[in-house]
């Protein structure tokens, strides 16, 4: 299964199926979803979580993609930056607010990216928010504790 994943990579166009949120999709013919690398979003269940997942539907939603893997395949999905008409819908997703960038594997652009869309408000940065692996591990805590 992994390596029909990762031939799909160098496909040139898939076009997007689903949003499932703020930085994971579905598209057609692939055996998988895609999570978008270096970026991490509001998951569904948090306060935030429908109005990123909308902004990524309104980037990519019934679109032509493409993407390319940045790292091997993880709870059978594919990591990689998801491009449209030539845009890293990846960067998009933080630079219009809507994701936090994962600084143990961002690279620059990310970081600064980040940053301007905190400084303007862009997003999700204009009001008081959890961060996704927070709003998680309280999850998981309360999880462990039932």
């Amino acid at each position: 299964m992994a390596f029909s994943l990762f031939s799909l990579a160098n496909a040139a166009n898939y076009q997007v199926q689903e949003i499932l949120d703020g930085d994971t999709i579905r598209i057609n013919n692939a055996p998988g979803i895609i999570r978008l690398s270096y970026i991490d979003a509001p998951e569904i269940g948090q306060k935030q979580g429908s109005r990123s997942a909308r902004n990524l539907e309104k980037l990519i939603k019934g679109k032509q993609i493409s993407f390319k893997t940045t790292h091997t395949v993880l709870y059978g999905r594919v990591n990689a930056i998801v491009f449209s008409d030539g845009e890293n819908i990846n960067l998009t997703q933080i630079s219009d607010g809507y994701a936090w960038t994962t600084a143990r594997f961002s690279k620059n652009e990310y970081l600064m990216a980040e940053q301007s869309a905190k400084k303007y408000k862009k997003g999700l940065w204009n009001e008081i928010h959890i961060a996704p692996w927070m709003f998680r591990d309280a999850i998981s805590e309360l999880n462990v504790h039932d």
